[in-house]
């Protein structure tokens, strides 16, 4: 495919998408958005989705996403498996006696360009969260920021840390 052509696949996606990024002739490395056009061809990616992970023993931390297709398997609330946009796992403890677990399901996302804002719904304390994640993917990195419980509930006790920085499995 020439470059003209690929620019005008582009330019026609970038119509029906506002996620897309734009693309000129002069690229010489990809972008990170949902469609990415290069010098030498064009290439499909699909930032929010893949595994990343963090830490290992009694602090690790592992989140999976497919925000295309919605096809994680997590658990609700209520113990159900339910297919979600993803899949947020976080241990912090020292040693078995007082290791702490947070399985959270997203339920919503928004993105832009690499950021996306997500809400999580925490099945450790029940509370829905909201938080940014961020994709380096020159780094393979996925940095969460801006933790906030949306929930009414003056409980809380998220495991997930603002400033947790991932690695693409």
């Amino acid at each position: 495919m020439t470059n003209k052509k690929i620019i005008a696949l582009a330019a026609a996606l970038l119509a029906l998408s506002p996620q897309l990024s734009t693309a000129t002739q002069n690229d010489a490395e990809c972008k990170n958005t949902v469609v990415e056009v290069c010098q030498k061809g064009s290439t499909a990616t699909k930032p929010f989705k893949g595994v990343w992970k963090a830490g290992s023993g009694f602090n690790d931390a592992a989140i999976e996403l497919d925000f295309y297709g919605k096809s994680v398997v997590g658990v609700d609330n209520d113990f159900n498996e339910v297919k979600c946009y993803g899949t947020i796992h976080v241990g912090r403890g020292t040693n078995a006696n007082n290791y702490k677990v947070e399985d959270c399901i997203i339920t919503a996302w928004k993105a832009d360009g690499n950021k996306a804002e997500i809400t999580y719904e925490s099945g450790r304390d029940g509370n829905t969260y909201k938080t940014t994640l961020t994709v380096n993917p020159a780094k393979r990195t996925l940095t969460v920021g801006d933790v906030t419980r949306v929930s009414d509930s003056e409980y809380g006790d998220r495991l997930l840390p603002d400033g947790l920085v991932l690695k693409k499995k």
